[in-house]
């Protein structure tokens, strides 16, 4: 595993665990909920919607289409190489 891979794969650990135990506050913490509504989330919000709105086109459109494309290029370079495999195999 690459150094980019493990430092991705570190980055979405960090973060799975983080949105796990905001969930879990948010079902268990009483009030909780409540203060990361009407403190945490409008700065958010206000932030990433002041970028966004910078742009003259819709930046969540743009992110689908290129993980679009990058599962798509995924999949034919995996069909690619177990073509290659396979082909190897049969001299």
């Amino acid at each position: 595993m690459g150094r980019g891979s493990k430092k991705a794969l570190i980055s979405g650990i960090i973060a799975l665990a983080a949105s796990g135990g905001l969930s879990f506050l948010a079902r268990n913490a009483g009030g909780f909920a409540q203060w990361y509504s009407v403190t945490i989330y409008p700065l958010l919000v206000g932030t990433l919607g002041r970028f966004s709105g910078l742009l003259g086109f819709s930046l969540v459109e743009v992110l689908l289409y290129i993980v679009v494309a990058a599962v798509s290029g995924l999949l034919i370079r995996l069909v690619v190489r177990i073509g290659r495999k396979k082909a190897g195999k049969k001299d």
